[in-house]
């Protein structure tokens, strides 16, 4: 929170998601990653950050 703060003051572009049952190494969370996790609803943010990149042109 604290750094979207931050990025929003010095008004440089962001998205912030938080999703719930979300923790830290579960990747694309696609039982792909160091936990063994596949939780489709946060298997979503890839598509996000993707779509969110070209929006931004930096893709």
């Amino acid at each position: 929170m604290n750094l979207a703060k931050e990025l929003n003051d010095a008004k440089i572009p962001y998205e912030l998601h938080i999703f719930e049952g979300g923790v830290h190494g579960l990747g694309l969370a696609d039982g792909e990653n160091d936990l063994g996790m596949d939780v489709p609803h946060i298997t979503h943010w890839g598509t996000l950050c993707d779509e969110w990149m070209q929006m931004h042109e930096l893709k």
